[in-house]
Formats: C-alpha cells, structure tokens, sequence
C-alpha cells in the first residue's frame, strides 16, 4: 500500500514564510489582563478539575 501523498520534491520548503517567534507578555498590553483574586481562585479550581490526560 503507497502513501496517499508523494513525498514532498527536495527543495519543496525553500522560500516558504518562517512562522514567528511567540511574543511575550509584555510584548503589548492588550495581551495580559490583571485578574482579581477571586478570578484566580476561579480560574485555579477550573484547572484542578482537568485530567492529567
């Protein structure tokens, strides 16, 4: 049985867009929000309920 593709042609990738780093938080102030204390208590109840897996 073959692949259902063929492999990409040697050179195939040359050119293509890098995709960019990840900013960080600080990078722009719309990208962070202060939460209240009773938003992080929220928030850390949320994440103790997910699975490990």
């Amino acid at each position: 049985m073959g692949l259902p593709f063929p492999p990409p042609e040697p050179g195939a990738y040359e050119g293509v867009a890098v995709i960019p780093a990840q900013r960080s938080a600080a990078a722009h102030p719309m990208e962070s929000v202060e939460l209240t204390e009773a938003e992080e208590e929220a928030f850390a109840g949320l994440i103790r309920t997910l699975p490990l897996r």
